[in-house]
């Protein structure tokens, strides 16, 4: 039996075929289908996209810009040690002649302050002027200004300061030359300029037999001490004998 509609009045409708309401259900599935599973309007189909891992990570759309950041120095190779360039030493060893040792040319200089080269009072007993007019031979000997042994503060203590006042006492004031004449025919005393003659390093270090063969001839053979007591290395440095001793004795 063919079925019927029935309208809101109770009237039926005229009979459909089973063949037509079978095309018109397939047709609404179809369209159904499209509607929920096709591309949407305007849309361009493309195929299926290449499956990535659930763990991996997504590919880059465009590909990596250069690094602008400075490139860092290549890793050291096996068996080495990287590390960093040593700076410069601020005072690097002297290198040059060594001039032999020779009366003061200040000797003069001394006397016009009120002193007697021959026989220096201790340092620490010099007034104040007096100090004044001896450091300014000090950085005539030497070779440089003021801050090369003082800070801001001219009374902080500082190394270089020792040292100066250690060789005052246990140098200047300790040892004469050997026989020798100033150049007015005065004895020939030992000052700083004795041995600086204008530089603040005089010693090269590089080759040490020719420097201690120098020290003996220099510094043991042309002088005495002023107490009249044998004079040898041990007087400066000490037995058992130390090299440096501006670092180590006179520290």
């Amino acid at each position: 039996m063919a079925p019927r509609f029935v309208t809101r009045r109770g009237r039926s409708s005229l009979p459909l075929s089973m063949s037509s309401a079978t095309a018109l259900v397939a047709a609404l599935v179809v369209a159904a289908t499209i509607g929920a599973c096709g591309p949407g309007e305007g849309a361009q189909a493309t195929g299926p996209g290449p499956r990535t891992p659930a763990t991996g990570t997504a590919p880059s759309a465009t590909a990596p810009l250069p690094s602008t950041s400075p490139t860092s120095a290549p890793p050291a190779g096996p068996g080495t040690t990287a590390t960093s360039p040593t700076p410069p030493s601020p005072h690097p060893p002297f290198v040059g002649p060594m001039k032999p040792i020779a009366p003061s040319a200040m000797e003069g200089k001394l006397r016009e302050i009120g002193l007697d080269p021959a026989a220096l009072p201790p340092l620490d007993k010099l007034d104040a002027k007096t100090l004044r007019d001896v450091m300014n031979t000090f950085t005539k000997a030497l070779g440089v200004q003021c801050s090369h042994c003082h800070e801001k503060d001219f009374r902080a203590p500082t190394a270089k300061k020792k040292i100066a006042t250690r060789m005052w006492n246990d140098f200047t004031r300790a040892l004469a030359l050997e026989g020798s004449r100033g150049a007015g025919g005065e004895s020939g005393v030992i000052y700083c300029d004795s041995c600086h003659g204008g530089r603040a390093q005089l010693l090269d270090r590089h080759d040490p037999v020719a420097l201690g063969e120098w020290m003996q001839e220099n510094y043991v053979d042309k002088l005495k001490r002023a107490d009249r007591k044998d004079h040898g290395c041990e007087t400066c440095h000490g037995d058992p004998f130390e090299g440096k001793i501006l670092t180590t004795r006179w520290k």
